[in-house]
């Protein structure tokens, strides 16, 4: 169940975790765990989407090629 609707990989670990008394129960524990690690999943997206994108790559002060040059004019 988790790893063919949620794609999480089940090891032994969350396996004796989700694993319950009952399936009621286990389904329980799964939506709970899959509930939890989705918003991990958002949570780390959201963090990795606030970099900035450097506006000069280069870091030295040589001529920059042809290409460089032109593509300079339409840059703002």
């Amino acid at each position: 169940i988790l790893q063919e609707n949620h794609k999480i990989t089940a090891t032994q670990d969350i396996l004796d975790f989700v694993v319950g008394e009952t399936a009621e129960d286990t389904n329980v524990r799964i939506e709970k765990l899959v509930s939890v690690i989705k918003a991990d999943r958002k949570a780390v997206e959201a963090e990795r989407a606030l970099g900035r994108t450097p506006k000069m790559f280069r870091t030295d002060h040589e001529k920059p090629s042809p290409f460089e040059a032109k593509l300079n004019k339409y840059k703002r």
